[in-house]
Formats: C-alpha cells, structure tokens, sequence
C-alpha cells in the first residue's frame, strides 16, 4: 500500500511461489485491487497453485524464460470436529471456484476447463504459460535481467 501513495507508477510484483491457503491469495488478489496504480506481474522460478493467479491478475503480465507453472487446487489444511470440517470444506470450495473464476477470466478459457486443468496439477513452462494464456510473454531472447529505464 506504501508504494500506492509514493506516486502514480506501476508496482512490479516479482512472483516465485508454492502457492498456499486460496484465501491467502484472495486477500492478495483484493489488495491487488485497490491500489490506485497498475501493478505488472513477473513470474520467477516458479508458481504454484494460488500463486499462479497472482501472476495472471497483472495488467503486464511476464514470466522468465525458466518459470515454471502449477495449475494446482490451493492448499487445504482442516481441523475440528465433523461440522467443523464441513463448514471448512465448504469455504475452501468456494475460496477455490472463485481462483477458478478468476484464472477463466484473465485467460479466457472456459472454467470447466480450468477446473479440470486445476484438479489434474497441470505443469507448463514459460511458452507454455503464454499458449495458456497465463502470462503475455517471456522476457525477450538474450536478455539476461530485467532493467528499469531511468526516468
């Protein structure tokens, strides 16, 4: 929120992940929202389940020439008596359709097949991200970093 207010400039937000709880990444998805600048997303190393709908919610959207992507469910941990868990199990289910939902809309599949592709722990590589419509490119061929432009 701090770089928010520092001005009108996109945030970057450099994503290398195992993914974690979906409503984790929900919260992150909403802060993601509210910020009154643009924020771009770089895929690095890796994303994991919810980690892969962080990248897909930038407005420029990257991955390294080596990422890796995990079309996974988000992690669940439950705990409690048997209502409990079945109020827990009900959450995370519709914590999950709405990454879902989310994934459908930045890549423009359809969410059955998100779903599907989400259930199976699908891999793809940085092309194969692109293809998939996760991310909008690779950095260019021989560029070895990222490099701000002065301004």
């Amino acid at each position: 929120m701090y770089l928010d207010g520092a001005g009108d400039d996109a945030v970057t937000l450099y994503v290398d992940s195992p993914g974690g709880p979906a409503q984790a990444a929900l919260a992150a998805l909403d802060t993601i929202e509210l910020l009154g600048v643009p924020v771009d997303t770089i895929c690095v190393g890796r994303a994991e389940g919810t980690a892969v709908a962080l990248v897909a919610a930038g407005r420029h959207r990257l991955a390294a020439r080596h990422a890796r992507f995990r079309l996974c469910e988000p992690e669940v941990s439950l705990r409690g008596n048997a209502e409990q868990l079945r109020s827990a199990a009900d959450h995370h289910a519709r914590a999950s359709g709405d990454l879902a939902a989310l994934l459908a809309r930045s890549t423009g599949r359809p969410a059955e097949h998100v779903e599907a592709d989400l259930s199976s722990g699908r891999w793809l590589d940085a092309a194969g991200a692109v293809a998939y419509g996760l991310v909008d490119g690779t950095w260019p061929p021989g560029r070895d970093r990222i490099t701000a432009e002065p301004t």
